[in-house]
């Protein structure tokens, strides 16, 4: 939901000022920084392109992460009786109760 508002936002913003001549017209003397107004406009709108692509790929990135596998119960019990946590009938009753026994 986030990423479709920031894209709806920056077509916005593209389609406000990134043309300064119209729709697909650029002179030659646009792409130069000192061109008056629409040379700096220009470099502004296209490091808000790049910013954008680059944060889509971060998120991209992200989002393929798994997340680490939640411990077992029984793991857990386990985990506790050898550091010394619960006594060997707690953990025998937990295990108990978890088999369903």
């Amino acid at each position: 939901m986030k990423i479709r508002a920031f894209f709806a936002l920056l077509t916005a913003a593209l389609a406000a000022g990134c043309q300064p001549h119209g729709p697909g017209m650029m002179y030659l003397d646009d792409l130069r920084m000192g061109s008056g107004m629409y040379g700096w406009w220009g470099w502004f709108c296209w490091i808000v392109v790049l910013g954008a692509l680059a944060l889509l790929v971060i998120l991209a990135g992200r989002s393929g992460r798994a997340a680490p596998p939640a411990e077992k119960p029984l793991d857990i019990a386990a985990r506790r009786y050898a550091a010394g946590e619960i006594s060997r009938e707690e953990f025998l009753e937990i295990k108990k109760a978890l088999s369903g026994g």
